[in-house]
């Protein structure tokens, strides 16, 4: 089947958006599938050394494996607001055009969505134009998300929401990562049965079980008798570090990591200032990923309540595949935590209360062997849930039912 993946981040950058569809990609590729790949030049930390001049100069192309990768020039930074407009707009406009340059072909289009409404026009756009079947993976719900931070008002929602019911008409399969945002989606919809749910996998070459070394452990100045916790993910609005921050200041015998970068980094050094037993470490690498989370006895999730309902972050099954026990902190009632608490993959608690989040952080470590036994539930159902091998085989069946013609 030919397969064109259409996101506005993948390799050479470095996030879990790209990781997901290089991750697809590569799988694909093994079942036998012919894959091309349409996104952007680097914006997200990745170099763009080795990509080379297309045919035209708005668009540079590489190699991923075997699939064909069309990279359409973009600024190289992700930038502010006026930026990823800017980012938007020449991605989309220039993919359209990309089709009359090069003879790209597709019985399928699997399109990633942040921000739905222009990639989903766009898709549509060359989906007609392709002759092929176009399909949604929506990472977030994105316009409710403004809506709940008070970003926009309720004239603006309104118009929004419009436009998506628009667009969610077009598509032949819509792609959720939990019941909870299906749910919120379906209220849009006007016909539900296009509504699917595949979570992101996760890469079980990559992310595996592994002991402790001495030499980990020196490298991240983990003394003996160090309860080791760490964060590994973006550091924004939608992610609240504070009640960990506050914990390591407060309790002894604890070695706090937090890697990862965003417009909340400079926030949360400040609130950790004075204090030795956290350590920044910045954007840090998939490999370098794995070793933080081989030193840690837990590993957080930190949510802000506005997204508790509508994400699944994908350092959950990264985390669950590495043998770790997941200490989650979302709004009361999530969907995530229903999932953490009923596969006893670790702990909860209320991002409001720092109580709750005192009392999930104590047992854990007070109970080491709890941390063991959630630690192995998390593993088999990593690869239960969310092995490349299960959701590839998941999007095959969606493939063949949409291109399906008796």
């Amino acid at each position: 089947m030919n397969i064109i993946l259409y996101s506005l981040i993948y390799p050479p950058d470095v996030c879990s958006n790209a990781y997901v569809f290089a991750d697809l990609t590569e799988e694909l590729l093994r079942r036998g599938h012919h894959v091309t790949v349409i996104t952007t030049t680097p914006h997200y930390g990745g170099s763009s050394e080795q990509l080379h001049n297309g045919k035209k100069r708005w668009y540079k192309t590489s190699t991923f494996h075997e699939a064909k990768v069309y990279h359409i020039c973009v600024g190289s930074e992700k930038g502010g607001i006026a930026q990823r407009l800017d980012t938007y707009a020449r991605f989309h406009h220039y993919a359209v055009k990309l089709l009359n340059v090069e003879g790209v072909k597709a019985d399928v289009i699997l399109s990633q969505t942040p921000p739905p409404i222009l990639a989903g026009f766009t898709t549509t756009r060359l989906g007609k134009r392709l002759s092929a079947k176009t399909v949604f993976i929506l990472q977030d719900i994105w316009v409710d998300n403004l809506f709940n931070r008070k970003k926009i008002g309720n004239t603006i929602y309104k118009l929004l929401c419009s436009i998506e019911h628009k667009v969610y008409k077009k598509p032949d399969a819509i792609v959720t990562l939990t019941e909870e945002m299906a749910e919120a989606v379906e209220k849009k919809l006007e016909n539900k049965d296009i509504l699917h749910i595949i979570p992101n996998p996760v890469n079980t070459e990559i992310y595996y079980p592994r002991k402790r070394t001495y030499f980990l452990r020196k490298k991240y100045k983990i003394e003996e008798n160090d309860f080791v916790a760490s964060y590994v993910g973006n550091l924004a609005a939608a992610q609240n570090l504070y009640p960990l921050i506050e914990y390591a200041k407060n309790t002894q015998n604890i070695k706090v990591i937090i890697a990862g970068n965003g417009n909340k980094e400079k926030e949360y050094r400040a609130a950790a200032a004075g204090c030795d037993r956290i350590i920044f470490l910045g954007y840090i690498s998939r490999e370098e990923t794995t070793e933080v989370n081989t030193v840690s006895d837990v590993c957080m999730v930190m949510l802000s309540g506005y997204v508790s309902r509508n994400c699944l972050p994908s350092k959950l099954p990264t985390i669950m595949a590495m043998g770790k026990p997941i200490a989650l902190c979302c709004s009361p009632g999530a969907g995530l935590a229903e999932y953490v608490e009923k596969n006893q993959i670790g702990l909860t608690s209320n991002i409001e209360s720092q109580t709750s989040f005192i009392q999930m952080m104590d047992t854990f470590r007070m109970q080491k062997d709890l941390c063991e036994a959630f630690g192995n539930n998390s593993y088999n159902c990593a690869i239960r849930d969310f092995s490349l091998s299960t959701i590839v085989d998941r999007y095959e069946e969606l493939f063949r039912n949409i291109t399906y013609n008796p």
